[in-house]
């Protein structure tokens, strides 16, 4: 997914950033989705009873609209599986949450939040290990990856929402080459596209780099847009 943001001193002010709703959105729909399959009949014939949710980039949990709060990410997931939770246990699915945040600041309020959210919600104590790791994503996915049962039984759901480009290729690689079947969703702001583009022509501006600018963007669009499932049914 490619969306569109702008600089701003407060990035979780959802009235200031619309395309972060638009993904939240998106999150918790593929998400829910994900998780219907996986706990369907027929997958449930093969599929191992331990399942695993990455976050590289979690946050502080919540956003604000107004003077409301809006779950981020890692509560998404864990609403998305309370949802479930009746169908989950019966099935005896375990889920492990493994969150990464860089930000002390963020971490601490992250904590908080899902330790709040799990307290509220003790019937999801037997189905979530929530485990939250503190640093780089980059440096830490080792750490997480050491965590996953290496199989083509285990299910993951890789959730990537950097920041300009804060994640390194060989990082993602890691997680693309295990053998677990691994559901990818990636979101990238053309906002970090465009300060990348910017600084090549700054500093290399040459035909070859012009060249290149502009093949990124043939390969990424100039508008990428996103219909949701209750646009789609009352079309």
């Amino acid at each position: 997914m490619l969306t569109h943001s702008i600089k701003n001193k407060n990035p979780w002010d959802l009235s200031l950033h619309p395309q972060t709703r638009t993904k939240l959105q998106m999150l918790r729909e593929i998400f829910d989705t994900w998780l219907t399959i996986w706990n369907s009949p027929n997958q449930q014939k093969w599929v191992a009873k331990e399942w695993y949710v990455i976050d590289l980039f979690a946050g502080r949990g919540w956003h604000e609209d107004g003077e409301k709060e809006v779950s981020g990410s890692p509560l998404i997931f864990l609403e998305s599986i309370f949802s479930k939770v009746k169908k989950i246990k019966e099935n005896n699915v375990r889920i492990k949450l493994l969150c990464v945040e860089k930000s002390n600041k963020d971490f601490k309020q992250l904590k908080v939040k899902v330790l709040k959210f799990i307290e509220n919600h003790p019937e999801i104590k037997d189905i979530v290990l929530f485990d939250l790791h503190k640093g780089d994503c980059n440096e830490v996915s080792d750490r997480i990856i050491e965590k996953v049962e290496k199989s083509s039984k285990n299910p993951i759901f890789l959730f990537i929402d950097p920041y300009g480009i804060n994640i390194h290729k060989d990082a993602i690689k890691k997680y693309l080459g295990l053998s677990n079947p691994i559901d990818v969703f990636f979101n990238y702001s053309d906002e970090g596209t465009t300060r990348t583009q910017g600084l090549a022509l700054k500093q290399f501006p040459t035909a070859k780099e012009k060249k290149t600018v502009s093949s990124l963007e043939t390969f990424i669009g100039k508008d990428v847009d996103y219909i949701t499932t209750v646009q789609l049914l009352n079309l």
